[in-house]
């Protein structure tokens, strides 16, 4: 455990080592998905069980290869260089009510249409305290955004502009990571849309991380995402209060952005 406490940088770790590591995490979390089960048994209880103890393995490695990646330097160097393992992923800052909480509400705001769709509605987001909740709600949400944001975005923070970069780039190794989906029998169609959805949800997040340097933010708006599901667009022009509806979702995208910047309070 001392191993990851001590002060590390990858101020001096080549572009290309760094891209190079983030493809092999991003490889070994789905590969370790199909080496222990057929990928068209996705929902079988003894298949998910065996995969979470898989991602669970891969998410236990990843901090120890990022500590391979960085060099020793001084505890008393200043800046990101003078950070250990666990404070680059944003390990050492989870009990920041500010920077976890307000992310999350700011998740909330975005999907303020769904979730006045649900009011009106009288029904209940996707919520179930079973093994496919677990997995759902827990165990994808923590594995996920240790793996692909709280190991990968301090090996690229030195070789990308903080910004525009940071939050887009990582997230494109997390929406590839999806397209092994179309392995388990989902349609081409379907599997590009989750593509691009969890493409642009991992730059979100990203950015949370990245802001915020807490990663206790990026996986609770990774369950409470998981929890909402695709926004149902069609089902939401078809309903009889479509308006109100119409002008909520509208509302919410609109104060996501405007609070963006707000509700993702810098670490200090």
């Amino acid at each position: 455990m001392d191993w990851l406490t001590k002060a590390v940088t990858f101020n001096t770790t080549p572009t290309m080592h760094s891209v190079g590591v983030c493809f092999g995490l991003s490889t070994a979390y789905v590969a370790s998905l199909y080496l222990v089960t057929d990928p068209k048994q996705r929902n079988a209880k003894p298949v998910i069980y065996r995969r979470m103890y898989a991602v669970l393995s891969v998410t236990v490695v990843s901090p120890l290869v990022l500590r391979c990646m960085g060099m020793a330097t001084s505890p008393y160097v200043t800046n990101n260089a003078g950070l250990s393992v666990f404070q680059h992923m944003g390990i050492s800052n989870i009990l920041d009510l500010k920077s976890t909480l307000y992310p999350v509400l700011l998740n909330m705001i975005l999907f303020a249409g769904p979730l006045l769709q649900h009011a009106l509605d009288q029904t209940m987001p996707d919520v179930s305290f079973d093994i496919y909740g677990a997995r759902n709600l827990v165990i994808a949400p923590i594995t996920e955004e240790i793996v692909f944001r709280a190991c990968m975005i301090p090996l690229l923070r030195p070789c990308i502009s903080e910004g525009l970069g940071l939050s887009w780039i990582p997230p494109l190794f997390f929406g590839v990571a999806h397209i092994h989906h179309i392995l388990e029998g989902h349609a081409l169609n379907a599997v590009m849309l989750q593509f691009c959805y969890t493409t642009v949800f991992g730059a979100f997040t990203s950015y949370v991380f990245w802001r915020t340097n807490n990663i206790a933010g990026p996986i609770l708006c990774h369950a409470f995402s998981n929890m909402m599901g695709f926004p149902n667009f069609d089902q939401a022009i078809s309903h009889p209060r479509r308006y109100i509806l119409g002008g909520t979702y509208v509302a919410g995208l609109v104060s996501f952005f405007i609070l963006l910047r707000t509700l993702t309070p810098t670490y200090t």
